[in-house]
């Protein structure tokens, strides 16, 4: 598993960044309290999917030490707003604009994706997924197709995942915001499966 220093080694050369740089964010989002607390030699702590993960965002971003902690809670308390799951052109499950605790989600995190906490804000959701595709036995281990786009606006995020004739959508909102509003312009972060498949790697080294 890997530690703080191992995770910063290897988004510095995914992201053609500068160690020096991306340490610099990892330590701000630790003593925010956004990144586990690593230590150093044999005993440092393992890092998580959600530690990859919020330092990637910053990264994709290109979001300074000063600013990246305030950036990465808007992103990840982004709240589940919709989703829906499709099964070639069957909906089996769909969730609404503000889904009760213990119905929609329960029944989710019981069926369409088994192993996988689908949790209620978007943060949690990715870490727990990128962490769940460690098990092998997970149909969208190898073939899965994945996708975030987050726009900075609002902020929002839509999340989607195919596989096997199946399609996942997950969509997230800051709460008060309308993820289905156009502002004249915005900046976009789109990460995609391989990505994601880099950051499995560097939690699994």
């Amino acid at each position: 598993m890997a530690n703080s220093t191992n995770m910063a080694v290897a988004l510095a050369a995914i992201f053609g960044q500068s160690l020096t740089s991306v340490e610099g964010l990892s330590r701000a989002l630790k003593q925010a309290g956004l990144r586990t607390d690593g230590g150093k030699g044999r005993g440092a702590s393992n890092m998580v999917g959600q530690d990859t993960f919020n330092l990637t965002i910053v990264l994709a971003a290109g979001v300074g030490m000063t600013a990246a902690p305030a950036f990465v809670r808007n992103v990840i308390d982004m709240e589940l707003k919709s989703g829906i799951l499709l099964q070639g052109e069957q909906v089996v499950w769909a969730a609404s604009n503000q889904p009760p605790r213990d119905s929609a989600l329960s029944f989710m995190k019981q069926d369409p994706l088994p192993g996988i906490e689908v949790t209620s804000t978007l943060g949690a959701f990715v870490g727990n997924w990128i962490d769940g595709l460690f098990d092998a036995t997970l149909p969208w281990k190898e073939e899965g197709v994945a996708s975030l786009e987050i726009g900075l606006s609002g902020p929002w995020a839509d999340f989607t995942l195919e596989w096997a004739g199946n399609r996942l959508e997950l969509g997230f909102a800051a709460q008060g915001a309308d993820p289905r509003a156009e502002p004249d312009w915005e900046r976009r972060i789109i990460l995609r499966g391989n990505l994601f498949r880099k950051l499995v790697q560097i939690v699994e080294t």
